[in-house]
């Protein structure tokens, strides 16, 4: 187990923080350059909203997205970029030189999420906006028509180019003396480490902070897999170059698309693997578990790092029920979600559905248990489950409806049980209310009829092993 005051895995599912066993739950993506994102009071408004939804061993964490989508601006400001802005309506940059806005900015937002106990995912580079498909490659810091040093000459994409480093053995040519007469590629791998090591260096006091090395390196435009050679040489410089000097030793990641995260989440010095997902109504009942199961066998924490909805956040209710469903599919899955992409600065059904969520969470013992599906044995039509368990000891089976069809009339699950004495509720996700406690002994391990309640949309059987002083008996037909 990792120990320390910082964000840790604690085993190959789940985190410690402060040293303390967490739950990781993903508010979304939100980053300086975006509309909601521009003075600090607005930021401190939504990290205090975060902090009031959680609990100790639950915590939201802000993926920071900082500079990816900035280039479509019509002028961009200092606080948005990393950089020196030379002319912001041409976006023209000096690379030699940082924002003192921006690094500002940074710094105070993460000191104040660690000041609430909400942990914070610094993306450090961004494939969508040096591909040919967001369109802002032409106005982006790499691209030599902004004279900056002329790095990178294609005009259409950033791809492959900027993933090409003069040595991807060299973990401190930033501290050398820049040459005007050195190659791109080697200018290239100057700049990218100067701003990775200044990252590092205004982040060092902070202890809830982690790495996505590059957002969607295997994204649109580049979906070899496994990635190319000049790819994961790319990939394996940063790790080494982070584990050289972040002091900290925070942990690392790099988001992707679904089909490279079994490449890249298993080199040696990832620490989670950071998978993207686009929502899918169709199969709601079983898609995050799929996906959280197929990387399984790595052996790291997985946490859905971002996930599209493709519906309207604001007035659809089918999105919330299904955003909802989505986390405690990756709860009992032993994974972790994240809420729906580019969310406003306000609070929303979502919210809410999170502090019902974090409160469960409170009163398990999540870390000793691992996914059952096998133990539910039958299920009437209409019901469907996944079962995150300890044998024996506790037992979360989250059921739900059809999406079309979010109603159950109540009917018996039959599942495999261990014999002893369990204390058994009903957990309402999203009122929050616990209802019924009902005493069940099972006199040997073997098959166990149990009766669940109508509901609508979702509802959590939640059964604890007692001890014999809390017993009292009834019925199978509860």
């Amino acid at each position: 187990m990792s120990e320390g005051s910082h964000l840790k895995t604690t085993n190959d599912r789940y985190f410690t923080y402060q040293g303390k066993p967490v739950y990781v739950l993903g508010s979304g993506m939100e980053g300086v350059g975006r509309e909601q994102a521009y003075d600090l009071a607005g930021w401190k408004k939504y990290i205090e909203l975060l902090a009031a939804h959680q609990f100790g061993k639950a915590k939201f964490r802000i993926r920071f997205f900082p500079w990816g989508f900035c280039w479509n601006q019509t002028a961009i400001r200092a606080v948005e970029c990393p950089w020196e802005i030379r002319e912001a309506a041409r976006h023209t940059y000096n690379l030699h030189n940082f924002s003192t806005e921006y690094w500002a900015m940074v710094k105070r937002i993460a000191a104040y999420a660690e000041r609430k106990g909400v942990l914070l995912e610094y993306v450090l580079f961004d494939a969508c906006s040096i591909s040919e498909y967001c369109k802002v490659w032409v106005n982006h810091p790499w691209n030599a028509n902004h004279g900056n040093g002329g790095m990178i000459v294609n005009g259409v994409t950033g791809i492959d180019d900027f993933y090409a480093f003069h040595d991807c053995g060299d973990f401190n040519l930033f501290a050398q003396e820049w040459k005007d007469d050195w190659t791109w590629q080697k200018k290239n791998q100057y700049h990218q480490q100067r701003y990775v090591k200044k990252a590092v260096d205004e982040l060092a006091g902070r202890r809830n902070v982690h790495w996505d090395i590059c957002n969607e390196i295997s994204g649109r435009n580049y979906p070899k897999v496994p990635p190319d050679k000049p790819v994961a040489d790319y990939l394996k410089h940063w790790i080494g170059f982070l584990q050289r000097h972040d002091p900290n030793h925070n942990l690392i990641g790099s988001s992707t698309y679904w089909a490279a995260n079994q490449e890249i989440g298993s080199y040696w010095g990832m620490d989670m693997i950071l998978p993207h997902l686009e929502a899918h109504r169709h199969d709601a009942n079983d898609f995050v578990h799929d996906s959280t199961k197929a990387l399984w066998d790595i052996g790291k924490p997985v946490i859905f790092d971002e996930y599209v909805g493709g519906y309207d956040q604001d007035t659809d209710h089918t999105t919330w029920m299904v955003e909802r469903w989505d986390f405690w599919h990756a709860f009992v899955s032993e994974g972790h979600m994240t809420g729906r992409c580019w969310g406003r600065f306000k609070e929303r059904p979502f919210h809410n559905w999170m502090l019902h969520f974090c409160r469960f969470i409170e009163g398990t013992d999540f870390v000793s248990m691992r996914s059952h599906d096998e133990l539910v044995l039958g299920l009437p039509s209409g019901l469907f489950q996944h079962t995150l368990a300890s044998p024996g000891r506790e037992y979360i089976i989250y059921f739900t409806t059809p999406v079309d069809r979010p109603r159950f009339g109540g009917g018996f699950v039959q599942m495999e049980l261990e014999s002893g004495l369990f204390t058994l509720r009903f957990y309402n996700p999203r009122k929050g209310e616990y209802y019924g406690r009902i005493s069940l002994e099972q006199p040997e391990k073997g098959k166990r009829k149990i009766k669940v309640p109508a509901f609508a949309e979702d509802c959590v059987l939640h059964m604890v092993a007692t001890k014999g002083h809390d017993r009292w008996r009834i019925n199978d037909a509860m």
